[in-house]
């Protein structure tokens, strides 16, 4: 006997349409909404954060660099790398301090850095695709 033949199997089948329907509009409208508001939530607070962090480095010696990259990695609960201009034009510049104890591997030439330096003092941002990780 034909399972659809029965109100129950149509209710049922009925139901799992509607319950599929609803995830894919989850999926489509909600998931990218709440993505783009968390992004740009922590954008804010890390530009509220970097004028701070900045005069913390403008008042720390050469000794204490590495203390104060760490303590506003902490506080920013982001990570925090000091880069050095090598040169201005074209922008060529070195990792310093990185907040990552493992490598800097990952930023060294990361696009956005020489586009902040000529955009400065004005902040930049984006999204950097390093192998399969945004």
């Amino acid at each position: 006997m034909n399972p659809l033949r029965s109100v129950g199997g149509r209710l049922g089948l009925g139901l799992a349409l509607v319950v599929a329907g609803a995830l894919v509009l989850v999926d489509l409208i909600v998931v990218p909404s709440l993505e783009r508001n968390l992004i740009k939530a922590k954008l804010n607070r890390l530009r509220e954060a970097a004028p701070a962090i900045g005069s913390q480095l403008l008042n720390s010696s050469g000794y204490t660099v590495d203390d104060t990259i760490r303590e506003a990695s902490d506080s920013a609960d982001a990570r925090v790398v000091y880069f050095r201009v090598l040169t201005y034009n074209p922008p060529k510049l070195v990792v310093y301090v990185d907040s990552n104890p493992v490598t800097s591997a990952d930023v060294e030439d990361d696009p956005l850095v020489p586009k902040a330096v000529a955009a400065y003092p004005r902040p930049v941002s984006g999204t950097v695709s390093s192998g399969r990780e945004r």
